[in-house]
Protein backbone atom coordinates (compact mmCIF):
# COMPACT_ATOMS: atom_id res chain seq x y z
CA UNK A 1 0.00 0.00 0.00
CA UNK A 2 1.38 3.24 -0.85
CA UNK A 3 2.10 5.21 2.22
CA UNK A 4 0.12 8.37 2.10
CA UNK A 5 -2.87 6.08 0.75
CA UNK A 6 -2.17 4.32 4.25
CA UNK A 7 -2.21 7.55 6.09
CA UNK A 8 -5.54 8.74 4.33
CA UNK A 9 -7.30 5.12 5.07
CA UNK A 10 -5.97 5.64 9.18
CA UNK A 11 -7.33 9.35 9.27
CA UNK A 12 -10.83 7.89 7.56
CA UNK A 13 -10.53 5.70 10.41
CA UNK A 14 -10.34 7.79 12.74
CA UNK A 15 -12.63 10.43 11.82
CA UNK A 16 -15.32 7.30 11.33
CA UNK A 17 -14.24 6.04 14.53
CA UNK A 18 -15.62 9.08 16.31
CA UNK A 19 -19.69 8.15 15.62
CA UNK A 20 -22.06 8.22 12.94
CA UNK A 21 -22.21 11.76 10.66
CA UNK A 22 -25.34 14.19 10.92
CA UNK A 23 -28.10 12.60 8.46
CA UNK A 24 -28.36 14.37 5.21
CA UNK A 25 -24.49 16.43 5.64
CA UNK A 26 -21.97 15.00 3.58
CA UNK A 27 -18.98 14.08 5.65
CA UNK A 28 -16.39 16.96 5.70
CA UNK A 29 -12.98 16.96 2.63
CA UNK A 30 -15.85 14.65 0.15
CA UNK A 31 -17.40 15.91 -2.57
CA UNK A 32 -19.76 13.72 -5.37
CA UNK A 33 -18.02 11.02 -7.05
CA UNK A 34 -16.90 11.70 -10.64
CA UNK A 35 -19.82 10.98 -13.03
CA UNK A 36 -17.06 8.67 -15.23
CA UNK A 37 -16.57 6.20 -11.93
CA UNK A 38 -20.12 5.73 -11.80
CA UNK A 39 -22.68 2.55 -13.34
CA UNK A 40 -26.12 3.33 -11.59
CA UNK A 41 -25.21 2.76 -7.72
CA UNK A 42 -22.12 1.33 -8.81
CA UNK A 43 -18.08 2.64 -7.61
CA UNK A 44 -16.00 1.79 -11.03
CA UNK A 45 -12.42 1.61 -9.72
CA UNK A 46 -10.93 0.63 -13.02
CA UNK A 47 -7.39 0.43 -11.90
CA UNK A 48 -8.34 -1.44 -8.75
CA UNK A 49 -10.03 -3.85 -11.26
CA UNK A 50 -13.05 -4.38 -9.43
CA UNK A 51 -16.70 -2.55 -8.46
CA UNK A 52 -19.07 -2.10 -5.38
CA UNK A 53 -22.65 -1.45 -5.27
CA UNK A 54 -23.99 1.21 -2.54
CA UNK A 55 -26.65 -0.96 -0.27
CA UNK A 56 -29.84 1.10 -1.92
CA UNK A 57 -31.30 4.12 -3.44
CA UNK A 58 -30.49 6.54 -0.29
CA UNK A 59 -26.87 5.51 -0.50
CA UNK A 60 -24.65 7.83 -2.21
CA UNK A 61 -20.71 7.77 -3.16
CA UNK A 62 -18.44 10.29 -2.22
CA UNK A 63 -14.53 11.30 -2.96
CA UNK A 64 -11.90 12.36 -0.82
CA UNK A 65 -9.07 14.72 -2.78
CA UNK A 66 -6.92 12.51 -4.91
CA UNK A 67 -9.36 9.63 -6.28
CA UNK A 68 -8.20 6.75 -4.16
CA UNK A 69 -10.54 7.77 -1.14
CA UNK A 70 -14.40 7.02 -1.16
CA UNK A 71 -17.27 6.88 0.92
CA UNK A 72 -20.65 5.19 0.81
CA UNK A 73 -22.79 7.37 2.61
CA UNK A 74 -25.96 6.92 3.78
CA UNK A 75 -28.46 10.21 3.47
CA UNK A 76 -31.23 8.70 5.15
CA UNK A 77 -28.89 6.93 8.81
CA UNK A 78 -25.47 8.96 8.11
CA UNK A 79 -24.03 6.14 8.06
CA UNK A 80 -20.72 5.55 5.90
CA UNK A 81 -17.97 3.06 4.69
CA UNK A 82 -15.05 4.24 3.84
CA UNK A 83 -13.29 2.42 0.58
CA UNK A 84 -9.34 3.40 -0.32
CA UNK A 85 -7.94 1.79 -3.17
CA UNK A 86 -3.94 1.26 -3.75
CA UNK A 87 -0.89 -0.38 -5.22
CA UNK A 88 0.19 -3.61 -3.77
CA UNK A 89 3.93 -4.79 -4.79
CA UNK A 90 3.21 -8.54 -4.08
CA UNK A 91 0.29 -10.55 -2.79
CA UNK A 92 -1.47 -9.61 0.79
CA UNK A 93 1.65 -11.67 3.27
CA UNK A 94 2.69 -11.29 6.40
CA UNK A 95 4.69 -8.28 5.77
CA UNK A 96 2.04 -6.41 4.01
CA UNK A 97 -0.49 -7.50 7.14
CA UNK A 98 2.38 -6.28 9.50
CA UNK A 99 2.52 -2.87 7.85
CA UNK A 100 -1.65 -2.58 7.76
CA UNK A 101 -1.17 -2.95 11.27
CA UNK A 102 1.48 -1.23 12.83
CA UNK A 103 0.05 1.81 10.67
CA UNK A 104 -3.36 1.50 12.64
CA UNK A 105 -1.39 0.94 15.87
CA UNK A 106 0.20 4.21 15.43
CA UNK A 107 -2.79 5.91 14.27
CA UNK A 108 -4.28 4.87 17.35
CA UNK A 109 -1.54 6.30 19.59
CA UNK A 110 -1.43 9.30 18.17
CA UNK A 111 -5.17 9.98 19.08
CA UNK A 112 -4.16 8.64 22.48
CA UNK A 113 -6.83 5.89 21.53
CA UNK A 114 -5.78 1.89 22.62
CA UNK A 115 -6.41 -0.80 20.37
CA UNK A 116 -7.49 -4.39 21.25
CA UNK A 117 -8.74 -8.07 20.44
CA UNK A 118 -7.09 -7.17 17.03
CA UNK A 119 -7.54 -9.88 14.38
CA UNK A 120 -6.45 -10.05 11.17
CA UNK A 121 -7.35 -13.89 9.39
CA UNK A 122 -8.18 -14.65 5.93
CA UNK A 123 -11.77 -14.91 4.86
CA UNK A 124 -13.76 -15.91 1.70
CA UNK A 125 -15.19 -13.01 1.18
CA UNK A 126 -15.86 -10.74 -1.04
CA UNK A 127 -13.05 -12.70 -3.33
CA UNK A 128 -12.22 -16.53 -2.09
CA UNK A 129 -8.31 -16.10 -1.51
CA UNK A 130 -7.77 -12.66 -1.53
CA UNK A 131 -9.87 -11.23 1.04
CA UNK A 132 -8.81 -10.63 4.79
CA UNK A 133 -10.74 -9.71 7.48
CA UNK A 134 -8.81 -6.69 10.28
CA UNK A 135 -11.63 -6.50 13.21
CA UNK A 136 -10.45 -4.67 16.62
CA UNK A 137 -11.82 -2.67 19.61
CA UNK A 138 -10.72 1.29 19.77
CA UNK A 139 -10.71 2.61 22.91
CA UNK A 140 -11.18 6.72 22.46
CA UNK A 141 -9.96 9.08 24.92
CA UNK A 142 -12.63 9.19 27.58
CA UNK A 143 -13.41 5.63 27.31
CA UNK A 144 -16.29 5.60 24.18
CA UNK A 145 -15.34 2.01 22.91
CA UNK A 146 -15.57 1.79 18.73
CA UNK A 147 -15.55 -1.87 17.22
CA UNK A 148 -13.68 -1.55 13.68
CA UNK A 149 -14.34 -3.83 10.74
CA UNK A 150 -11.82 -3.82 7.62
CA UNK A 151 -11.80 -6.15 4.60
CA UNK A 152 -8.45 -6.13 3.13
CA UNK A 153 -9.33 -7.34 -1.00
CA UNK A 154 -6.44 -7.97 -4.03
CA UNK A 155 -8.90 -7.85 -6.93
CA UNK A 156 -6.07 -7.72 -9.09
CA UNK A 157 -2.89 -8.46 -10.02
CA UNK A 158 -1.18 -5.41 -8.20
CA UNK A 159 -4.36 -3.90 -6.65
CA UNK A 160 -5.42 -3.58 -3.05
CA UNK A 161 -8.93 -2.75 -1.53
CA UNK A 162 -10.00 -1.70 1.90
CA UNK A 163 -13.42 -1.22 3.00
CA UNK A 164 -14.41 -0.55 6.41
CA UNK A 165 -16.98 0.09 9.06
CA UNK A 166 -17.17 1.06 12.50
CA UNK A 167 -20.00 0.13 15.30
CA UNK A 168 -20.62 0.87 18.90
CA UNK A 169 -19.18 -1.75 21.03
CA UNK A 170 -20.83 -5.47 21.36
CA UNK A 171 -22.74 -4.52 17.86
CA UNK A 172 -21.62 -7.27 15.36
CA UNK A 173 -21.29 -6.20 11.38
CA UNK A 174 -24.14 -3.98 10.28
CA UNK A 175 -26.62 -6.26 7.55
CA UNK A 176 -25.72 -3.29 4.98
CA UNK A 177 -22.11 -3.65 5.71
CA UNK A 178 -22.11 -7.03 4.88
CA UNK A 179 -23.90 -6.68 1.90
CA UNK A 180 -21.71 -4.01 0.93
CA UNK A 181 -18.54 -6.35 1.06
CA UNK A 182 -20.19 -8.79 -0.94
CA UNK A 183 -21.27 -6.57 -3.75
CA UNK A 184 -17.64 -5.94 -5.02
CA UNK A 185 -17.03 -7.88 -8.04
CA UNK A 186 -13.23 -7.96 -10.31
CA UNK A 187 -13.94 -6.10 -13.73
CA UNK A 188 -11.91 -8.37 -15.87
Amino acid sequence: MKPNLLFLFLMLNAALSRGVLAVQADPPGFAAVPKEKLDGLRLVLRDANCSLAAPGAEWKWLAHPGGANFMCFSTRTGQGFTVSAGNLVNEIDDHTRTEIMDGVKKSAAAQKSVLSNEKFEKCESPIPGKSWRLSYLLTLTGNAKINVVIYVVNPGEHSLVTLQDSMPEGRPEFPAFKHFVASLKTLK
